[in-house]
């Protein structure tokens, strides 16, 4: 059971919806009077495909509570969906509400900041975090993802403007119960982003070597096998492009038979989070609300 402070200093609990949803009764449905008014799903942390298959259990579990319980507020954190399409998700597998309205659910925008990171690195001048970001880019790292967490005073007005779930991809359980908004000047921006490129290689059938060819050139290990011998072909590389000439070059030095598959397809960026600040007054939130049935029509 999670549970947070509130201005008052009371301790309201905030149940774990994923829990709640597992102890569901016959049919996968909640008693409308057990699990209390707030509830919270984490999914911050879950690849795209769990996070989704936990959401429509959830949703399947809470549909008949949301309809008949009164002051029942779901604050869902989706992690890497878009709240956009965690909203439509969950929308798409609660039980159908007669009339095809029913309650109203929220999905928080703004958190997502990755097409103004440019804007933001100028704003930041010569800090640290504006002289990083150009870096970044100097450099062709690519950048996979960029998000701040909306201010818990978004969500608070969400639930106030008749929300009865709200989808953020970041929020804490805390946005629940307590409606201060966040008052630093600047504002943590998490980037997802290409540390470098990695192919790891096995040979086909068990073989191995004793060393590469020198036609393949520099920055090519030998892995595992026995002593002398290796069983594997591994490169880094910081760009992509330069790996891919790497790989092609060890396709045809290596011969015939030797992989089993397309060294191309063996190339896997390696991922890496770093975090910088970034100035709280160039950041916009909001938040899109529409009844389950809305969220269905898309």
């Amino acid at each position: 059971m999670l549970q947070t402070l509130n201005a008052a200093g009371m301790t309201p609990p905030i149940a774990d919806a994923a829990l709640l949803a597992a102890q569901a009764g016959p049919g996968g449905f909640l008693d409308p009077k057990v699990g209390g008014d707030l509830a919270y799903l984490d999914l911050r942390t879950d690849r795209p495909a769990v996070a989704c298959s936990r959401l429509a259990s959830v949703a399947r579990a809470f549909g008949p509570r949301l309809t008949l319980q009164e002051g029942l507020r779901l604050l869902i954190a989706c992690g890497e969906l878009s709240p956009l399409q965690a909203a439509a998700e969950f929308a798409e597998a609660l039980p159908a509400v007669a009339g095809g309205g029913g309650p109203l659910l929220a999905a928080i925008r703004g958190e997502e900041v990755l097409d103004q990171l440019e804007l933001l690195a100028a704003a930041a001048g010569e800090t640290s975090e504006g002289s990083a970001l150009r870096w970044l880019h100097a450099e062709r790292r690519p950048i996979l993802s960029a998000h701040t967490p909306a201010p818990r005073g978004v969500v608070h007005s969400a639930l106030q403007s008749g929300a009865t779930v709200v989808i953020s991809r970041l929020a804490s359980p805390d946005a629940l119960t307590d409606a201060a908004s966040d008052t630093s000047d600047a504002a943590t921006v998490t980037l997802q982003l290409v540390e470098r490129y990695e192919l790891k290689a096995p040979l086909r059938d068990g073989r191995t070597i004793g060393e590469a060819p020198p036609e393949i050139g520099a920055g090519i290990e030998l892995h595992g096998g026995r002593a002398g011998e290796a069983d594997s072909v591994v490169a880094y590389a910081k760009r992509y492009d330069e790996l891919l000439e790497v790989a092609r070059r060890v396709e045809l030095a290596m011969g015939a038979g030797v992989f089993d598959a397309p060294l191309e397809s063996l190339i896997r960026p390696r991922i890496a989070t770093e975090t910088i600040h970034v100035p709280a007054d160039r950041l916009e939130f909001g938040y899109d609300l529409r009844t389950f049935g809305e969220w269905r029509e898309g």
